[in-house]
């Protein structure tokens, strides 16, 4: 499978871009910020695409950055770099059955979290979960970017799961994902160009936890490659 460090099994079309799906980079993306990553979109619409990036693990402790891990019963791990936009602002990526949850699913059994009240439920143990990741930033993409990309043939799409989303070897996930996509993938018409209205995004100095993204940075300036 994707998330184990043998090279996953391909099969089955490539998924359309939307929530949910994974980024590869092809091979001959020289951008310094995603060349060989992999990105699970976590918002996909009209007004833009925001993603983490998965692979990007640091040696920060999580917990030394969100002490209120280490209340949890499993390892939270290492804080990992979602993207190079607002590095300040901290995500959470849990798995977790618990469907009650106000907040934004990208898959049945995993969840995005960035409030305070949701972190609180998850570290008291009113939800309940088998894995979670920290991520510092993301990657966001202006309306029709991200679609220009793919037909210039910057990315590949994969379809995610929570083994891959929370693989033991990240720095191993790129390299066992490409070897598949790059052969078996199949490109998808994308969505009519649509202009970008976006402004710069502002950068604040240190970390915090629960502040909400900006609107006008939601899908952030330009840091994908070309364009």
């Amino acid at each position: 499978r994707p998330g184990t460090a043998d090279p996953p099994s391909p099969g089955g079309a490539a998924p359309e871009l939307q929530k949910g799906v994974l980024l590869i980079s092809n091979t001959g993306l020289p951008d310094e910020n995603f060349g060989h990553s992999v990105i699970l979109v976590t918002y996909y619409g009209e007004d833009g695409t925001i993603g983490l990036i998965l692979n990007r693990p640091t040696d920060v402790p999580a917990q030394k950055v969100l002490p209120e891990l280490a209340q949890l019963k499993i390892d939270s791990g290492r804080l990992f770099v979602g993207g190079p936009v607002a590095m300040n602002h901290l995500q959470l990526l849990v798995r977790t059955d618990d469907r009650r949850l106000q907040t934004d699913y990208v898959s049945a059994d995993v969840a995005v979290i960035e409030g305070s009240e949701l972190l609180d439920r998850l570290v008291s143990g009113q939800t309940s979960a088998s894995a979670v990741r920290l991520y510092a930033g993301y990657a966001g993409w202006a309306p029709g970017q991200l679609e220009t990309e793919l037909i210039r043939g910057d990315w590949y799409l994969w379809q995610a799961d929570a083994e891959t989303i929370f693989t033991r070897q990240p720095d191993q996930l790129w390299q066992n994902l490409i070897r598949v996509v790059s052969s078996q993938w199949a490109m998808r018409a994308a969505p009519a160009l649509r202009a970008s209205t976006r402004g710069n995004c502002q950068y604040n100095v240190g970390l915090r936890w629960g502040e909400e993204i900006p609107a006008a940075c939601r899908a952030g300036p330009r840091y994908a490659y070309g364009m």
